[in-house]
């Protein structure tokens, strides 16, 4: 594990796109799906850039060069704890143990800021619901609606609901 570069952008948007088809196929439209993957894809070598200037913390993991999950964490807009506001895994990786090394690793490194990590995962996105509890994370009761918009220069976007997950730290 390692702090992400802006060479890493590309791939990023690899495991990112793979996530989403794999993990949120049941909830989003195909057609819209497939537009915001491609998004992804295309849009992190330009994207990562921007998230590191805001000072955000970028992990990546994988074997050798080449990165097979990523995490983005910073500060929420309440100002409480820390946030992960990205955490994705690429399904060819899902129960290898990786992510739980990430995992472990980004709380590792927020302690060192905060005594509280939270995210915020889709209602309907169980299995990324029992890794974050596998992880200690537990519901804390707080639900949103987020938009999820496909990274396209003519912006779509979908509505989900989606429930706030929170862990100690340290």
């Amino acid at each position: 594990m390692r702090g992400a570069t802006t060479a890493d952008g590309p791939s990023i948007g690899i495991v990112h796109a793979a996530a989403w088809e794999e993990g949120f196929g049941h909830m989003l439209d195909a057609d819209f799906l497939a537009r915001a993957c491609a998004g992804r894809r295309e849009g992190w070598g330009e994207t990562i850039a921007v998230i590191l200037d805001l000072q955000n913390l970028v992990l990546v993991a994988g074997q050798r060069a080449d990165v097979w999950a990523y995490s983005q964490s910073g500060e929420p807009d309440d100002g409480e704890g820390l946030e992960i506001f990205a955490f994705y895994c690429h399904p060819a990786a899902w129960g290898t143990g990786l992510a739980g090394a990430l995992m472990h690793e980004t709380c590792g490194v927020l302690s060192l800021r905060a005594s509280r990590a939270v995210l915020w995962t889709p209602v309907e996105a169980r299995r990324a619901q029992r890794f974050y509890e596998r992880c200690g994370f537990a519901p804390t009761g707080r639900q949103r609606r987020e938009t999820l918009g496909d990274w396209q220069p003519v912006t779509t976007a979908r509505e989900v609901g989606a429930i706030e997950y929170a862990r100690p730290l340290g």
